[in-house]
Parts: structure tokens; sequence; C-alpha cells
């Protein structure tokens, strides 16, 4: 299905929900009752939560610029969870689906917070749609009600194994935030490993600066090539405050995984090359319609936290929901519109394609890698 300019106007921890309001018996006919969008953030947090609803509300406000979804326009109803407590984001997001009466949820920030958005989705059989985190538990063989769009940490590790090695670099850091490797970092660590590079686990058990001086001086210690910074905002926040970015310890290229803090990295850690991994299209490249597309409707109807590589996810996840509801209506329940999301094959949202019919895990396997001079300048 290709999703032409024609429904367009003239030129992801938290949790967005797009719902049907129903009327009752003696209102106006449902398919002139609203549909609500609700979202649930991360207290007190404009990180990867609100980017993705940025980017969804760029889309939305187009949406309801030209009147709506067959003539249903979108209203945004928003709450937020306790950040870090599993507690809080399930009671919140219950509350939301039982108040709400969803027909999808989308927009969950990190792998606790979506694993958990997927066992409760599947409780309750509202499809969960591009989660922003790439564990295996979001794949559609493990949950049929999970319609994850970016690809899987298995191809992101692979990209980042393939970009050092045509970069030269051999011994490789690999950097968290506690003792025990996540997802993640285990494919990290064997991708690099299976492409002949030393790669050291080394984990960060707290931010005292003790512990973060003496990361820094063990990786010039260790003559490492490179460093890949799988790592909370909070963690590079500390490092930053205490000094350490600045220190000459730090290898010449620093690595993140599809992480929000690019320009937090590029513009303290410097005279580094800074590497990231994409799972969509740059928001900063304007080559593809859907990026521009993205820059228009941000223009007019959201803000700068939709120009990042989580507002443009959230963004393709808004359109994807959008054309499914669509195909899906009248009605427009959850279970129609899993089962048009289910056999979406080759979708194209302005260059960018989506498949989760034919048994694939996800919508899309793209990846890039992309990468920063030392002068901050965008390489690639």
């Amino acid at each position: 299905m290709k999703e032409t300019m024609t429904n367009r106007a003239p030129a992801v921890s938290g949790i967005v929900v797009m719902a049907t309001a129903f009327a009752p018996c003696h209102a106006q006919p449902e398919s002139r009752e609203p549909i609500v969008i609700g979202i649930l953030t991360a207290q007190g947090n404009d990180g990867t939560e609100a980017r993705a609803l940025a980017g969804a509300k760029a889309y939305i406000g187009r949406i309801n610029a030209i009147g709506g979804v067959h003539g249903r326009k979108l209203r945004i109803a928003s709450d937020s969870f306790e950040p870090g407590s599993v507690q809080s984001y399930s009671e919140k997001l219950r509350r939301l689906i039982a108040t709400e009466k969803p027909t999808a949820v989308f927009g969950c920030g990190d792998d606790q917070t979506c694993e958990l958005a997927a066992k409760i989705a599947e409780e309750t059989q509202v499809p969960l749609v591009g989660p922003l985190s790439g564990s295996s538990a979001l794949s559609r063989r493990a949950n049929a009600q999970v319609f994850r769009l970016r690809a899987g940490y298995d191809r992101e590790a692979a990209a980042i194994a393939a970009q050092f090695r045509q970069l030269g670099s051999s011994r490789i850091a690999v950097v968290t935030d506690t003792a025990s490797s996540g997802e993640a970092d285990r494919l990290l660590l064997a991708a690099l490993v299976k492409e002949g590079m030393q790669a050291q686990h080394i984990p960060l058990s707290g931010t005292s600066k003790q512990e973060l001086s003496g990361l820094v001086q063990r990786l010039g210690d260790e003559r490492f090539h490179a460093v890949v910074m799988n790592i909370k905002a909070a963690t590079v926040k500390a490092i930053i405050n205490e000094g350490l970015s600045e220190r000459r310890e730090w290898p010449r290229i620093l690595m993140t995984i599809a992480n929000g803090s690019i320009n937090t990295y590029t513009s303290f850690f410097k005279g580094r090359v800074v590497g990231f991994t994409q799972v969509v299209p740059n928001p900063e490249v304007m080559v593809l319609p859907l990026t521009r597309e993205l820059d228009e409707d941000a223009s007019q109807y959201s803000g700068v936290l939709a120009w990042t590589d989580e507002g443009m996810e959230g963004y393709i996840t808004a359109r994807l929901l959008v054309a499914a509801i669509r195909k899906a209506s009248p009605g427009g329940t959850p279970e129609r519109v899993s089962s048009v999301l289910a056999s979406a094959d080759q979708w194209d949202i302005s260059g960018f394609r989506l498949s989760f019919a034919k048994g694939r895990e996800a919508g899309s396997d793209w990846v890039e890698v992309g990468l920063r001079s030392r002068e901050g300048v965008l390489l690639r």
C-alpha cells in the first residue's frame, strides 16, 4: 500500500495511545466522534517519549488540518508516570487503556517499559505499534500484538561492527550503566568478536566522580581505539558536569546506539569523531520526501523535539497508524487495526517502506551508522 500525497494537506519511557471515543446510542453517529490520542510520558522528562510525541503531533496536526480521518479529528489526552517505576507505568497504562478505549498504543521508550507495554497489549488485545526499543521480546514472533517499526538490536550490532572494521578500529570498549549486560550490549560484544576485534565490556555501577574518572583513565591506559557508550543521558550528564568529557584519554571515536544524546556528545566531547546508529532516516538530511514532510509539519504543528531520531520514529508511527485506521474503518477497533497491520506489505511512507506480512519480525530492517567529524559536521 502506498501512502500517497493525497492523504496529506498541501504542504516512544512513555506510551502514546490512539483511541476511538465511542458515542452512546442517542448521540451523533460514531463516524463523527473524535479519535482520542493519549500520551503517557515520564514526569519531568523531555527525552525519548517527549520526542516521539512531538513527531506524532506533527503529523496529527496535519491530519486535523484536513479534517481528520474520515471526517473525525484526532484529540490528544495525556498522563504521566514516575520515571523508573514499573508499578507506576503499569497502573497508568492500564488505566489509560480502560478509560480511553484505545484502538492502539505506541511510543514506549526503553526496553523495560516497552516489554511491559507489550505484555499489557497482549493481555488487553490492544496492539502496541512503534515501540522505540529493539528488544527481541518486541518481535512479531514473540508477541502478535506488537508491531515494531525499527530494526532489532542484532542488526544495529552488526552495523556498528562493520563500521568499526571500515574505520580500522580493532580495540573497542563497550561501556554500560549496569553490571549485567543488556541484550543490546551482549549482541554488540558478540558482533565485534565475530569481526575479529578485541572487545571489552566495562560496566558502571554508579556515577560518582571516582568511578567515572576511573573509567576515563582505563580507556586511556588500555589504549582503546573506540568506545561504545550505551549509557543513560543522566550518566553522560554526570561525566560532563565533572569535567571529564574534556580529558585527553578518550578514544578518538565515540559510538552510541540509537541514542538521543548525539548533540550532547558532539558539543562536549571535543575533538572526537562521534558515531551513532539510526533505525529511521536522519531528520537532518533532506533526501527522502519523508524528511522534508517532517520538517514542514513540525514547523507548523509541533516543535524542535520533532527534529530528532525519536521524533522521526514517532512521525512514521503516526502515519502508519492513520493509514491503518483508514483501512480498518468503519469502526477502527483494535482487532481490525491489528489485522490490517499484520497484512501490511511494502507500505510506502513517503520513501520509507514497512512490512509486517509474510512472517516478518519488524516493519523495517533498515539500519545506518551516522558519523560526525571532530568539528561536529555531519559526515554521513
